[in-house]
């Protein structure tokens, strides 16, 4: 079931195909695309769809909805969706306007880029520069109106080009991800390793002492109490000799 509010300009473009046998039995194939001009009210809520859907914003910015995922995507953001869950799109709240390509595609070559793509099942937007992509969904739009045995080779060689371009995109930053998570591992180990090497520094001999000096007037003794000799209370400062493990009395 498919719902919308098709809030758009009126040189927006809506392109669909036909793809017949052996345009089906090629990796990729698109059934229909287009380049939307969508003003702040459009939207479109869909139950399921057999195949796939890939979003390139060019201004503005589009709000995606599928299962408890909501991604925003802004201006040179692109994105692959599986329509065969229940998704929803729009202009993004406090937008006004999502001016968007879009392509319906499918074939085995889609669902093997998949886990790429949609790693864990999780909406991946990516963040594309230059206007390659732009370059090659304009190739995709023209090549839709030609409907020839050259076209449907252009047309699949563009839309393995655009899942590439997305997939070397969240390739980039897994790697370097995990280059950063590797150097905070090691940096978290080098502090470790530098800690216990400064507590195994301290001596373990149970006689390790520390001398303290002590003010007379802090310290309060009894006269004639065993074990301190009057002339160490006497003097200015009584010299304390601290025992660091289990020892005896010097």
């Amino acid at each position: 079931m498919l719902t919308c509010n098709m809030d758009v300009e009126e040189r927006s473009v809506w392109l669909r195909a036909t793809p017949g046998a052996a345009a089906m039995a090629q990796p990729f194939y698109c059934t229909e695309a287009g380049n939307f001009y969508g003003r702040a009210h459009f939207a479109t809520a869909r139950t399921d769809k057999d195949s796939y859907i890939l979003f390139y914003t060019l201004s503005g910015s589009g709000l995606i909805e599928q299962n408890d995922q909501r991604i925003e995507l802004p201006a040179g953001s692109a994105l692959l969706l599986n329509c065969r869950t229940p998704q929803s799109y729009c202009t993004a709240p406090g937008q006004s306007c999502w001016h968007h390509y879009w392509v319906h595609l499918d074939g085995a070559g889609v669902a093997a880029m998949e886990p790429l793509l949609l790693p864990g099942k999780k909406l991946t937007p990516v963040q594309l520069t230059g206007v390659k992509m732009q370059e090659l969904f304009e190739t995709l739009l023209g090549q839709m109106e030609r409907s020839t045995v050259d076209s449907m080779v252009t047309m699949g060689l563009a839309l393995h080009e655009m899942l590439a371009l997305c997939a070397r995109s969240i390739l980039a930053q897994t790697e370097a991800t995990s280059a950063r998570q590797v150097i905070l591992q090691a940096a978290a180990k080098a502090s470790w390793s530098a800690k216990t090497a400064n507590i195994r520094a301290i001596p373990e001999s149970p006689n390790f002492r520390i001398p303290v000096r002590v003010p007379r007037d802090a310290i309060t003794v009894p006269q004639g109490s065993p074990g301190v000799p009057m002339e160490q209370v006497a003097s200015r400062t009584l010299k304390i000799t601290m025992l660091l493990g289990a020892g005896t009395e010097p």
